[in-house]
């Protein structure tokens, strides 16, 4: 067998080259995105219909920490959690990003969902099952100190088809290029990229 290894780097540099020009004709095309507002406490008032859509790329900030919490005390609040669900294996809550920690940072999560956004804003407001990694928003109350944090969401769905962009797979990756555009530059103190 003959490698051609800078064959091979040219030929990967062309199709990320191209992919990277779509994923900026994509986010051209955007707009503004939808926002709402929320707490921990006001979760089973939100209406998920309004979160049924596919394709969608979405953040959720902090506006509120509450109780006196800053970013640092939240996020070991947050590890506290994962080290008590780490013994009984129930709660599967996101990575932690420590080095993205700094007194201003109160953007949450970036992600984004490709089948059912409102089946995972289920998952995060804590009402899927605990076994899938998500914020588990609902799980917080029981954690006084986070029970009167406050968050916006920022949400908007690709029309994928409207762009002529058919292909199941491409749209997936367009997606994961985008949401990985957004945590390289607003660094979230929850969850994981390139995923």
């Amino acid at each position: 067998m003959q490698i051609d290894i800078v064959e091979d780097s040219r030929n990967l540099k062309s199709k990320i080259d191209s992919q990277l020009s779509q994923m900026l004709l994509v986010a051209e095309t955007i707009g503004e995105f939808n926002k709402i507002q929320f707490n921990a406490c006001t979760l089973d008032a939100i209406d998920l219909n309004q979160f049924r859509k596919n394709n969608v790329l979405y953040f959720i900030k902090i506006i509120d920490f509450g109780n006196n919490l800053t970013p640092i005390s939240f996020c070991n609040t947050i590890a506290k959690i994962k080290v008590k669900k780490e013994i009984n294996n129930t709660l599967k809550l996101p990575k932690i990003n420590f080095e993205n920690i700094t007194a201003d940072n109160s953007l949450l999560y970036v992600g984004k969902s490709t089948n059912n956004f409102a089946n995972r804003m289920k998952q995060h407001f804590g009402k899927g099952s605990a076994k899938t990694y998500s914020l588990q928003i609902e799980k917080w109350l029981q954690y006084p100190e986070l029970c009167s944090m406050k968050f916006e969401m920022y949400y908007k769905s690709i029309d994928f088809v409207g762009l002529n962009i058919l292909d199941h797979e491409e749209q997936k990756q367009l997606l994961e290029m985008l949401e990985t555009a957004l945590h390289y530059k607003y660094k979230p103190l929850l969850g994981r990229t390139g995923h």
